[in-house]
């Protein structure tokens, strides 16, 4: 047999294995809001919320691609493509779990209480005052609590070194008691794993929106097109009029590609 035509018939096995999913098909999803699903179209009217019925089993050897068209039929609009991290009992996982800002674990030098905004630290220096950061306890110096969801507090106010050590304030009090001897870390908040982006619709004017996601990111890095560090898990969501102006949304030619 020519090598040619060998080749051609691997091509074709490995092809089969693709796994395809309509997501134009009412049975994809378990919506939240006003959508129809009729002739393999979707079409929503305002603030929707569409997260899939099936739960993904992460198999970062694989690509997770996504192509869908869209148009606002009346109104400016935005909308969103991404993954929704999952983890145990199927519970849904805050991104800030994944994403830690780099050289900020230290260690709590002295017991802080629920309630209170200040925390005494071993080392501080990389401590910034940071929009959208948040902090959490428990954290290991070699990364294995990530994703960690132990949420202790939100953004720094300020970073001040006394001594040899350093007092951290934050905006908001502690939601749980914190030990001297453990182990904290300044983390990122909010979002979803935007792999298929985010697209600012002008009304009638069809645009495509795709992407795709692989591989594992290191850990605390957070990365769109790479699954965090130790997530096993996530379902698919569509946020569509994300900012609410009542638009009307059409999608179809949509589907997610499994290879």
């Amino acid at each position: 047999m020519k090598l040619f035509s060998v080749l051609t018939i691997i091509s074709t096995v490995f092809c089969c294995y693709a796994e395809v999913i309509n997501l134009t098909d009412a049975d994809t999803w378990m919506p939240c809001g006003n959508v129809l699903f009729h002739n393999d179209t979707a079409t929503s009217t305002g603030k929707v919320f569409l997260r899939s019925k099936q739960i993904f089993n992460i198999d970062p050897a694989k690509k997770y691609s996504i192509k869908l068209s869209i148009v606002s039929k009346n109104v400016p609009a935005t909308v969103y493509v991404a993954f929704l991290p999952l983890g145990k009992n199927n519970a849904e996982l805050h991104t800030y779990s994944f994403q830690a800002h780099p050289n900020t674990l230290t260690q709590v030098a002295a017991d802080a209480k629920k309630g209170d905004n200040k925390i005494i630290v071993r080392y501080g220096d990389h401590w910034k005052v940071r929009p959208a950061s948040c902090v959490v306890k428990n954290a290991k110096a070699d990364n294995s609590d990530i994703p960690n969801s132990n949420y202790l507090t939100g953004e720094l106010a300020s970073s001040v070194k006394k001594g040899n050590l350093w007092e951290l304030t934050f905006k908001t009090p502690l939601v749980s008691d914190v030990k001297a001897g453990s182990f904290i870390r300044q983390h990122i908040n909010g979002g979803y794993i935007y792999f298929g982006g985010r697209k600012n619709l002008t009304p009638k004017q069809e645009v495509v929106m795709q992407g795709t996601i692989t591989g594992r990111a290191a850990p605390g890095l957070y990365r769109n097109n790479q699954w965090p560090h130790n997530l096993q898990k996530a379902q698919l969501i569509l946020l569509l009029d994300w900012t609410g102006k009542n638009a009307m949304i059409e999608i179809k030619d949509a589907a997610l590609t499994i290879e």
